[in-house]
């Protein structure tokens, strides 16, 4: 297990692909932080960090489902893994041990996008108006939904030996569950009910506006 891990991390950090996602992540938190600051100063408004700060959440999951597609599928390009089976590897530490790194390459990518939008926006715009334990909580949370998006991804990328054919479904999976939870959140933040209004006749050929609170149905 030791050795797979090993050897697994030299992969990772000689990865170009890997070093690509890392890049973008930084360069995307601090594009965001001034772009933030930028149009909430040009409208007269007190920019603030917590905008924007945790946006990088939805780029995550594509990110990791293009790297981990093209970083698992070599292994079986290359006949890597039948290297490690026919040395006396286990399928379960092979399987644990790609699922290790490609989590840690998920939190790296996190971690790069991070300290970026804390270097950039925290000069800029000070401290956050949220408090310091959601905060702590929101960065908690990206990190275990980016543990979840390689966990799928490995899963997927394992068990279909076509690359081409891996990457495909894991980006339409990671897109599908993106649009599920958008929903989810939508329907979540939405009121419990609605106020209408009924225009009501009465015998004397009058009208009454009358009010009402409707549930809000889930569809």
């Amino acid at each position: 297990m030791n050795k797979l891990l090993a050897a697994n991390f030299s992969r990772l950090f000689k990865n170009k692909v890997f070093w690509i996602c890392c890049i973008f992540a930084f360069c995307y938190g601090v594009f965001m932080q001034v772009m933030n600051y930028l149009t909430t100063t040009a409208s007269g408004e007190v920019p603030q960090i917590d905008d924007l700060f945790f946006s990088f959440s939805i780029w995550t999951g594509i990110l990791l489902s293009a790297f981990i597609s093209l970083f698992l599928g070599t292994e079986y390009s290359d006949g890597t893994i039948r290297n490690k089976l026919v040395i006396g590897h286990r399928r379960r530490d092979i399987y644990l041990s790609n699922l290790i790194v490609c989590i840690t390459a998920g939190a790296v990518m996190c971690a790069f996008n991070l300290i970026a939008s804390f270097a950039v926006g925290l000069p800029l715009m000070g401290r956050f108006d949220a408090g310091a334990e959601l905060v702590f909580a929101t960065c908690i949370g990206i990190l275990a939904a980016a543990a979840a998006f390689a966990s799928i991804c490995t899963m997927i990328s394992m068990l279909c030996q076509n690359r081409a054919a891996a990457t495909v479904i894991n980006i339409l999976l990671i897109f599908l569950l993106l649009f599920v939870s958008l929903y989810i959140r939508a329907w979540l933040e939405a009121p419990e009910t609605i106020t209408t209004q009924s225009v009501v006749m009465n015998e004397k050929g009058g009208s009454s506006v009358t009010t009402e609170e409707v549930p809000i149905p889930f569809i």
